[in-house]
């Protein structure tokens, strides 16, 4: 009898074992969600700039438009790299930014030589006088 308990005890423990030690069934992975991309292209005239911010004018009868500046934005003249002083009050720039929630949009780059756009829009044409 104590013989049957001991083979019983031990066959059920070996059933334990070997289920902890089978791989255990993972649910495949779900592909992280892909962040939403928040950046967005910027332009405008400096009305403000410190080590920190940079302050855009605002369209005709808005509010001046703050950004943030961080360690890691970069600063570009054309094709060549430039220095936080040589972003000027006065002069047209544009690059991109992220949305940071509430706070100031955060530069990602700015670049201090940005031409005002052409006017593209074609003359009108003449009117037919009617006859």
């Amino acid at each position: 009898m104590k013989t049957k308990a001991f083979l019983t005890v031990t066959i059920a423990l070996a059933f334990v074992v070997m289920a902890q030690a089978a791989p255990k069934k993972v649910a495949p992975e779900k592909p992280a969600a892909e962040k939403k991309d928040t950046s967005f292209s910027f332009a405008g005239e400096v009305v403000k700039v410190s080590a920190t911010a940079l302050i855009l004018k605002g369209a005709e009868g808005s509010e001046d438009r703050s950004f943030a500046f961080t360690e890691t934005t970069k600063i570009v003249n054309g094709e060549k790299p430039a220095k936080l002083g040589d972003i000027k009050v006065g002069n047209k720039v544009g690059g991109q930014a992220r949305k940071a929630g509430k706070s100031d949009p955060i530069v990602l780059s700015v670049n201090v030589s940005v031409k005002e756009k052409a006017d593209t829009k074609k003359p009108d044409a003449p009117k037919k006088k009617a006859a």
